[in-house]
C-alpha cells in the first residue's frame, strides 16, 4: 500500500520539529561547555593552590635556598594544568561555535516552517525543504536521522514521481 504524499502542513511541522531537535542539541552542548568550565576552574584552583603552597612554604624555611628548593611550585604540574586549561579552553571555544551553529540553523528553520505554508504545492514546499537542506549542510547536523534531502535523494525514481 502506497503513503501518501506529505501535506505542506506536514512538511512545516516536519521543520518546526527540525528546530527542536537543533535547540536541544545547542543546549547540550551548552551544559557540556558548562562541564568543561568548571573543570578549567578546578584546575586553576588547582594551581592556585600548588602556588600558594610553595609560597607558604618558602616564607617557612630557613634553610639557605637550594636549585632543589621544596618550596618552589613543581614546575611539571603547573604545566599540565596548564596544558590541560588550554585544551579545555579550545574546547569550550570549539562548542560555543557549535552551539551558534546549532542555534542559528534552528531559527532558519523555524523560519522555513512559517515561510513553507505559504507554497501552493506540497512539491513547492518540498523543493524549497530540500534545497534549504542543501544549502545549509543540513545532514552534518543530523547523524543520528534522515533528513528530507537525504530521503529524496536515496528516493527511486518512481517514488520521486509518484503524486
Amino acid at each position: 500500500m502506497d503513503e501518501a504524499p506529505p501535506t505542506v502542513e506536514e512538511l512545516a511541522e516536519y521543520c518546526r520539529v527540525q528546530a527542536g531537535l537543533l535547540a536541544g542539541r545547542a543546549e547540550q552542548l551548552q551544559t557540556e561547555a558548562t562541564a568543561l568550565l568548571d573543570g578549567v576552574d578546578d584546575d586553576i584552583e588547582s594551581m592556585r593552590t600548588e602556588l600558594d603552597a610553595g609560597i607558604d612554604t618558602v616564607d617557612e624555611t630557613v634553610t639557605p635556598p637550594s636549585t632543589d628548593d621544596p618550596g618552589d611550585p613543581d614546575t611539571a604540574t603547573l604545566a599540565g594544568l596548564e596544558a590541560d586549561i588550554g585544551e579545555a579552553q579550545a574546547l569550550v571555544d570549539a562548542k560555543r561555535a557549535r552551539i551558534e551553529a546549532f542555534q542559528q540553523l534552528a531559527v532558519a528553520y523555524t523560519d522555513l516552517a512559517e515561510s513553507v505554508t505559504d507554497e501552493p504545492t506540497t512539491e513547492a514546499a518540498l523543493d524549497r525543504i530540500v534545497s534549504f537542506e542543501i544549502d545549509n549542510d543540513v545532514p552534518a547536523y543530523f547523524d543520528d536521522r534522515e533528513t528530507v534531502v537525504e530521503t529524496v535523494a536515496t528516493a527511486t525514481d518512481d517514488e520521486r514521481t509518484r503524486d
